[in-house]
């Protein structure tokens, strides 16, 4: 058998969780497969000590600390400027009708009432055909969040993610610290080609692709629909 064949069928089966390999020992049949459930259970050793995310990268602490100090617009937060806060608004809001809630910890999963609200919004029913009850609905800090938690359900260490050629930088420590394997796509001014990602998942055995189609950070560029299409 060709050694080439040998070695995706070995890429194969590991990526399925039927084999576990380690450099320097070997290949070896996963232990937790034959249960009624193949659960995945973290390293939390492993969380405690690294943390969830990889240190600030130095030019990224560099930039930081010359936005503090001088006059500057910092990009990389994709944050609007203060001034676009409707500060008088939520004053006079806020004076109509006294503020009766509370500041401390709400429920663990998100406000109950937020998540009714967004199961019955017209864009999510109709515009995005999802029809989803209220408790199935995960409501996150942010983009960040989302995109770890989806890494620790879904991917394990070793898996290989495609990623755009730049790329958001503070999405690359939460890869970089879930041990996956991450390979990039070149952007062009239509965003990255489908023809780039079929050859690297037909080399790497691609498990995630990570996009930024619309308003791509922070090259600014817009996914063509043509190869939106086609993906």
């Amino acid at each position: 058998m060709n050694h080439s064949t040998v070695v995706a069928a070995y890429e194969e089966l590991q990526s399925l969780g039927i084999v576990s390999r380690k450099k320097g020992s070997g290949t070896r049949v996963s232990t937790d497969i034959w249960g009624l459930s193949h659960k995945r259970i973290p390293n939390w050793g492993r969380y405690v000590e690294d943390g969830s995310f990889l240190p600030n990268l130095p030019v990224v602490q560099r930039i930081r600390m010359e936005t503090e100090k001088n006059d500057l617009i910092n990009l990389a937060s994709g944050e609007l400027t203060s001034q676009l806060f409707p500060t008088e608004q939520f004053q006079k809001i806020l004076s109509d009708r006294p503020f009766t809630g509370h500041l401390g910890y709400d429920h663990p999963q998100g406000n109950a009432n937020l998540w009714e609200m967004i199961s019955t919004l017209h864009t999510v029913r109709e515009y995005k055909n999802i029809d989803a009850s209220s408790s199935s609905i995960l409501i996150t800090s942010g983009a960040q969040q989302a995109l770890h938690l989806i890494v620790q359900c879904l991917l394990k260490p070793g898996d290989a993610v495609a990623i755009e050629d730049p790329s958001y930088c503070f999405s690359l420590p939460i890869f970089q610290s879930a041990g996956l394997r991450t390979f990039l796509l070149p952007v062009d001014e239509n965003g990255m080609h489908p023809d780039d990602l079929v050859s690297l998942h037909k080399k790497h055995r691609v498990r995630m692709v990570f996009l930024n189609p619309d308003y791509h950070n922070p090259t600014g560029t817009v996914l063509s629909l043509e190869r939106r299409s086609v993906c």
